[in-house]
Order: structure tokens, then C-alpha cells, then sequence
């Protein structure tokens, strides 16, 4: 657990949970603490681990990603606020699966998208971005390239610079959006307005 203050460094778990048994890092009650990047580096760098729990952090000032999940599996990311980061706030990449990103506040990424979800080495899969609100971020509010068994459901984006959501799929992708959904759907690129509710 986590105390009140400002702390600047970064965290990288050197072990996994399992399944029944979770690490979580969270906060003591009625605390809000912030982990801040210092400008440099990726704040939180959940890479080759699994069953981990990130919930009620503030993570700001990354050098390169707030929030970076690779090649990682079982991993909840719930009511954390991830601001002013130079890359994605939240990244999930690589050979990714079985992660969920819930009840977050993600804003003022310097360059990129508020969350991605990105073909990278490996294809990330069964992802569920659900009741976020990015805002005021560079780029997307919440882009995907390439995933498979997508879940983006009430999600609010807005105020970011291309548009609130960037969603890319290949032929073979699934993605279900807002309570609909659409199997094996040819389409390269949509991309909706700058508000989405």
C-alpha cells in the first residue's frame, strides 16, 4: 500500500501474482498519493508478469509512458489518474492479454493518445477499456492498431487533438464497441469526432 506524498521514481514489479492472488498496489484510505516520473523513463512498467492490480494512483511526468503493460497477462489497471506523460499515458502492447483498464482518467499526453493498444512484437488480445474519460491529449483519446477481442464500452474522450477514437483492425479483428458487437469486420481505419460519449 501506498502513503500520501509525492514520490519520484519508477516502478517496474519484479514478480507475479496468480490468479487467486493478486499483487495489487493501491493506496492506504483516504490517501492520494502521486508517483511522479521526474520527465524521464516510464513511470509504471508492467512487463512479462501477470495477476497484478494497479488501482486509486495518481501517475504524472513520464519521460516516456505513464502506464506501460507488454507481454503481460491478467493485469487490472482501475480509478487511476495518469496525466502529462511525452508518450501514451497507457500503453498496452505486445503479446498482452486478459487486461483491463477501468474507471481511469487519462489527459495531456504531450504526444501521443490518452490509452493504445498496439501491435508491437506480438498482438495484444481480450482487452476491455471501460468508463474511462481521456481528455486534452495530443493525439487519440483511445487508438487501437491491431488488437484482437476488443472491449471499448462507455467510455467518454474528448478534447483531444485528432479525435477521440482511433481504432485500426485487420480482417480477422473482433472488436465490440459500446454494446454492440462486430465479428471479422473489414475495416482499416475509422476514426470518430472529437467528442465521444
Amino acid at each position: 500500500m501506498v502513503n500520501r506524498g509525492v514520490y519520484y521514481e519508477s516502478i517496474m514489479p519484479k514478480n507475479s501474482g496468480s490468479p487467486g492472488n493478486f499483487i495489487t498496489y493501491k493506496v492506504y484510505p483516504g490517501c492520494t498519493p502521486v508517483i511522479d516520473g521526474g520527465g524521464s523513463g516510464t513511470v509504471f512498467n508492467v512487463t512479462a508478469k501477470s495477476s497484478i492490480k494497479i488501482k486509486n494512483l495518481k501517475i504524472k511526468n513520464a519521460g516516456m509512458w505513464g502506464i506501460l503493460v507488454e507481454d503481460s497477462t491478467n493485469i487490472e489497471i482501475k480509478r487511476v489518474k495518469v496525466s502529462y506523460n511525452r508518450l501514451e499515458n497507457i500503453q498496452i502492447r505486445g503479446a498482452s492479454s486478459q487486461i483491463v483498464v477501468e474507471d481511469c482518467e487519462v489527459s495531456y499526453s504531450r504526444q501521443y493518445s490518452g490509452i493504445d493498444i498496439y501491435q508491437y512484437d506480438g498482438r495484444p488480445h481480450h482487452v476491455t477499456i471501460k468508463n474511462c474519460r481521456s481528455y486534452h491529449n495530443r493525439r487519440h483519446g483511445i487508438s487501437s492498431e491491431q488488437a484482437d477481442n476488443l472491449t471499448i464500452d462507455s467510455n467518454v474522450c474528448y478534447n483531444n487533438g485528432d479525435c477521440g477514437l482511433d481504432i485500426i483492425l485487420a480482417f480477422s479483428d473482433t472488436l465490440d464497441f459500446i454494446e454492440e458487437s462486430a465479428e471479422s469486420l473489414v475495416i482499416l481505419e475509422f476514426c470518430f469526432a472529437t467528442e465521444c460519449y
